[in-house]
């Protein structure tokens, strides 16, 4: 559905008088038809740029003035990018009206929240334990307390929590409440929910904790307390899909229901004994085999393995890599191939036989 959208942003009335402000309005147009309203700032006409739209100058005053105009632009412009990709029929007036908060009601992050908790509260010992309801409901109120503490605010439209507001969120519950990283994590998974729920609805167009598309474990290794970041592979992301219902899923601030790595490499001996695997199966066993088997020899480069690995010198990894034989002897079979074409392109081209 083709139209035409333009903005501009003019001064609405003319006064002669010495540092008298007049208004400054945006007119809309959307197919040729206009719609105006003002932005709440006035400006001295003779510091006002009609060509370009904004004030003259680059002091305080006029950097001010231009980086709010910039705001109201930027808005506009994703009130109207929504609904082009709504593919909906809408008018200078519609875009107007979306802005000035008319004609839509908005969801409410904390009307959520709250609306959630309710639901779970009458789910207790049905569905859900009396400490899980619990903890959300610490959740909201942490969440209640951030937003007042960033914007002064009861609460916010659902749609405005971005990537900032989350990582916001994380860094005041480790410094203002004292969290530490585990306790944190949970509180941040507690809230994902709500913001899923909300995309679900599509109260938000876009999920925030979504940066590439992917699911990232992020954490710090024990040992060196180096960050590490691992995009999740299909198969990882549908083991934790089906263990995503297990009571100590939902209770606890895990991902999957494992007791301890000591049971963990009890169980792996008793599926190594079932299949007939001769190999001492572990959890660090899978370590090496995830930077090995699985990226090494599959062509992700070391550097990237060893920041998934969360090692901080590249000689820890490369000490997988001398393990891969397959891989040296491929990558010395491709210079093979490579320096035998040179060797013939330089026979060809000199008539040497």
């Amino acid at each position: 559905m083709s139209h035409s959208f333009s903005q501009l942003f003019y001064l609405k009335g003319k006064h002669f008088e010495k540092d008298v402000k007049v208004p400054i309005y945006l007119r809309l147009t959307v197919n040729g038809q206009r719609s105006e309203l003002s932005v709440s700032r006035k400006v001295d006409p003779q510091k006002w740029s009609a060509r370009m739209g904004k004030m003259k100058g680059t002091n305080f005053e006029a950097n001010e003035l231009n980086q709010y105009l910039d705001t109201v632009r930027s808005k506009i412009n994703r009130i109207h990018r929504q609904l082009v990709e709504d593919n909906k029929p809408f008018t200078s007036s519609d875009v107007k009206n979306l802005y000035l908060g008319k004609g839509e009601k908005l969801k409410m992050l904390l009307e959520l929240f709250d609306e959630h908790n309710q639901q779970m509260k009458k789910l207790i010992d049905i569905e859900f334990a009396l400490g899980t309801y619990k903890r959300y409901n610490t959740t909201r109120n942490h969440v209640a307390e951030f937003i007042k503490t960033e914007s002064g605010k009861s609460d916010i439209p659902v749609r405005d929590v971005d990537l900032k507001f989350i990582k916001g969120f994380e860094f005041f519950l480790k410094t203002v409440k004292k969290c530490n990283h585990n306790s944190a994590l949970k509180y941040i998974n507690n809230f994902k929910k709500i913001i899923r729920m909300a995309v679900a609805h599509e109260w938000i167009n876009k999920d925030p904790f979504f940066i590439d598309g992917t699911l990232w474990i992020k954490s710090k290794r024990t040992k060196t307390k180096s960050r590490l970041g691992i995009p999740l592979l299909p198969t990882a992301l549908a083991i934790i899909k089906k263990y995503k219902e297990h009571p100590k899923v939902m209770n606890e601030d895990c991902v999957l229901p494992v007791l301890s790595n000591q049971k963990s490499n009890a169980y792996l001996k008793e599926i190594a004994d079932l299949c007939g695997i001769k190999k001492n199966l572990t959890t660090h066993l899978a370590r090496h085999t995830f930077a090995t088997t699985v990226t090494l020899s599959n062509g992700v480069p070391i550097e990237t393995v060893g920041q998934m690995l969360g090692h901080k010198n590249l000689r820890t990894t490369q000490h997988y890599a001398k393990i891969i034989d397959r891989k040296v002897s491929e990558d010395m079979a491709a210079l093979k191939g490579i320096l035998a074409k040179e060797g013939s392109s330089i026979t060809n081209k000199h008539g040497l036989s």
